[in-house]
Order: C-alpha cells, then structure tokens, then sequence
C-alpha cells in the first residue's frame, strides 16, 4: 500500500500538468507517470523541461516523492520540491526506448541521484 494521506487524482489530469519550482516559475509539464506494478504506488515522473524545450527538449525522471499537487486561481500544478539546478545537473535522461520500467539500472541511477535510496527500497 502506498504511505500517506489518500488523495487521488486520475492519471489523465497528472498528464502535461503544469510544473513549477519553489520560486513559483514554471519548470515544464509532466509527460509520463511511472507507478510501481506490486503496489501500484506511484514511483516516478518524467518531466519536460521548458527551458531545453528549443533545443529539442529534455525528459528527465524525478522520483514522485519531490513533487506536491498543488492548485491556485489558474488550475492544477506540481511543484518540485528539490533545487532545479538538480534537474539541470542530471545525466539521467528519459527514453522512448526505455521499456515499461523494468530496467534496475535506470531506476538505480535516478534514486541515486535524487537521494532517493532506503525508503524507496521499503516502500515509501
């Protein structure tokens, strides 16, 4: 089961949602939901980053867990709640060719990176 409080929202809502850092500027959209099969608790995003959108873009996977629903007067949003100097600094990048999750090492390196490390492995 997954921890926390129930608040649910539908898959389609969480998808192209509006993403934004702690200064309230926009960071991107969320493209992709990644949930974990077993529990089906939701283990990471895969984020459209607006500012390497002219350069052809850039999706990265943040583990969920660094990101808060959040809504204003202007509709639904996600706020990234780590640095985003963290986003820009990662060598993780997202793949179409990435395949339904199943890869450790791909999952091992964004833990890694987002700190992300024993509460994944139990769960949280």
């Amino acid at each position: 089961m997954c921890a926390g409080p129930r608040r649910l929202y539908r898959f389609s809502s969480v998808l192209s949602m509006p993403v934004k850092n702690l200064a309230e500027e926009n960071v991107g959209t969320i493209d992709e939901v990644v949930f974990e099969a077993v529990t089906g608790c939701v283990a990471y995003v895969v984020l459209s980053l607006e500012e390497f959108v002219q350069t052809g873009g850039r999706r990265v996977g943040v583990p969920w867990k660094w990101l808060s629903l959040r809504q204003d007067d202007h509709g639904q949003y996600a706020m990234l709640l780590i640095d985003p100097e963290k986003l820009r600094s990662s060598a993780i990048r997202y793949t179409e060719h990435w395949q339904d999750g199943s890869d450790p090492a791909w999952s091992a390196t964004v833990d890694a990176h987002f700190n992300r490390g024993a509460e994944a492995n139990a769960g949280g």
